[in-house]
């Protein structure tokens, strides 16, 4: 059967009616709100029902208000009782369309087996977890949420306290990122300095096989051979130089005058000392003081030894008995 048709007067008369009805839910909701009833008033499908709390006061209830906290109380059927302005935000809805939805039409499918979970447990004990809201937006919303039982004057009720973990979450994703970016680093690094602990050991052993390759080398020639640094120290003589002169390496009092000519020796230091201010070779005839006191003709030659920078690490020289071809 079709409504009648109404006229403009009963037309208006009902917005009036709507509108006046409307202005007193809003009042109602913000009296309850504010504290300044201890009652809640939801729409059931029998119609409104008066929901009031046994210790409830002002001070609480603007406690509650102002909290940081989101603060939800539902009945058995998950409907939702009270809320603060928090909870509101924090699911991006205004407060007066909150109070008689389903808490559970805030939880996102992740979290909602969980949920379930815990609100069957929190009407026996209080009990915690961290779930995932959704906005009205259906952004995630990471919270924790804690459960306690109230009781109101129409029966046992569900008080839900949660607490955004955003930030939190955000700072523990920034600080995994960070370690994980931190242990990549050092990984690497680790790596490195094991390839470099490789590359050192690898040379040192090369090092000491050329050394004792070189000493092997030199222990077997005719030749006087030795190795002095740019300072001119001389820091090592081969076998046939100790033969050769009857003295030891290790002796402190040793100075190159005790084996060179007298004659020959100021000739011989003054290209010496040229060739260590140059890198130049070392080239001078002279002669060698012999064990049994005959002295010998030599040629003294020395060449420097580069490192990949051009820098002289050390001078590698020869003596070569020439004695023969002078009295020739």
């Amino acid at each position: 059967m079709e409504r009648q048709k109404l006229t403009y007067e009963e037309l208006l008369s009902e917005a009036n009616e709507l509108r006046y009805k409307l202005e007193e839910a809003n009042d109602t909701i913000e009296a309850i709100r504010t504290g300044q009833v201890d009652a809640l008033i939801v729409q059931g499908d029998e119609g409104h029902q008066l929901y009031t709390l046994k210790t409830a006061d002002q001070t609480y209830r603007m406690f509650i208000e102002k909290m940081n906290e989101g603060a939800v109380t539902i009945d058995r059927s998950g409907l939702i009782l009270y809320s603060n302005s928090r909870f509101a935000e924090m699911v991006n809805i205004p407060l007066e369309k909150v109070i008689g939805l389903t808490f559970n039409s805030f939880i996102s499918e992740e979290s909602r087996q969980k949920f379930d979970v815990v609100i069957e447990s929190a009407w026996e004990n209080e009990c915690k977890a961290e779930i995932e809201l959704l906005s009205k937006d259906r952004e995630p919303v990471s919270c924790l949420l804690s459960c306690n039982t109230l009781e109101l004057d129409e029966g046992l009720a569900l008080s839900l306290i949660l607490t955004d973990l955003t930030l939190q979450k955000d700072a523990e994703r920034q600080l995994k990122i960070r370690n994980d970016q931190l242990a990549e680093a050092q990984s690497a690094s680790e790596k490195l300095n094991d390839e470099l602990e490789d590359t050192v050991r690898d040379r040192t052993v090369d090092l000491l096989i050329s050394r004792e390759h070189f000493k092997l080398l030199a222990n077997n020639i005719p030749q006087l051979t030795w190795t002095h640094l740019p300072d001119g120290t001389v820091n090592f003589y081969n076998q046939r130089w100790r033969d050769y002169t009857g003295l030891n390496f290790d002796e402190e009092d040793y100075n190159s005058q005790q084996i060179i000519h007298p004659e020959d020796y100021p000739l011989t230091m003054e290209r010496f000392n040229e060739s260590l201010q140059s890198g130049g070779v070392f080239e001078v005839e002279n002669r060698y003081l012999r064990a049994d006191g005959v002295y010998h003709w030599h040629l003294n030659r020395a060449v420097p030894l580069h490192d990949e920078t051009g820098k002289i690490l050390y001078w590698v020289g020869t003596a070569t008995d020439i004695e023969e071809q002078r009295q020739q």
